[in-house]
């Protein structure tokens, strides 16, 4: 799509987009981060979420991993507030998405 449509405003509306979709992680979070709080994995990435906060947010959802999940049940089991983890996954998300559509024009200059 970036080869049609500006790069820009493309990450912008994917991130937008997949930020909102992620909050559904973080109200799950609210009410069953106790019942998975024994997983050892779990209790490292919330024990990170904890003391980085908004910064360890921005980092999962700029990177493509599959732990984003974890972090959204997370953040919201630590009570941080919803807005301030929908802005963190927005804005690593929107980075991400607007550098996969620049990347995707500079690889159909090959195709």
């Amino acid at each position: 799509m970036a080869k049609f449509l500006d790069p820009i405003g493309l990450g912008i509306a994917a991130g937008t987009g997949s930020a909102i979709g992620e909050l559904t992680g973080y109200l799950g979070g609210e009410g069953a981060s106790k019942l998975i709080s024994t997983n050892s994995h779990f209790k490292k990435i919330k024990e990170w979420i904890r003391k980085n906060d908004l910064l360890a947010i921005f980092v999962l959802a700029l990177i493509p991993n599959p732990l984003f999940d974890v972090a959204g049940i997370a953040a919201g089991g630590l009570g941080i507030k919803w807005w301030k983890f929908l802005a963190a996954t927005a804005a690593g998300r929107i980075i991400r998405y607007a550098a996969l559509a620049y990347l995707g024009i500079f690889t159909m200059q090959f195709v």
